[in-house]
């Protein structure tokens, strides 16, 4: 598919917020795309999940965090990993 809709689909699917969670398994494919801006669209939509849902993706995280070629897509998927972890704090009002 055209990584420019996959982003797109992605993004859509962000702002659905809570009910992205039924959607998780579609979402970690799209993790693994080669294209950085449909990883780091998938992280969002990750994030914009609850978490209970979001730690399902945390291996696919953690690889992406320890190996993706693009830095800013690594960075992205580290602060991921981190905010999924029980007990952390929510992100700052505003930011995602």
């Amino acid at each position: 598919a055209d990584p420019e809709l996959r982003v797109q689909g992605l993004t859509a699917l962000a702002m659905l917020g809570g009910k992205a969670g039924k959607a998780i398994d579609t979402v970690r494919v799209a993790l693994g795309a080669t294209e950085p801006a449909v990883a780091k669209a998938a992280v969002g939509c990750v994030l914009a999940m609850p978490p209970a849902d979001g730690r399902k993706a945390a291996p696919d995280l953690q690889r992406l965090a320890a190996s993706a070629a693009d830095e800013e897509l690594k960075a992205f998927a580290a602060e991921a990993v981190k905010r999924l972890q029980p007990g952390a704090a929510p992100p700052p009002a505003g930011k995602k």
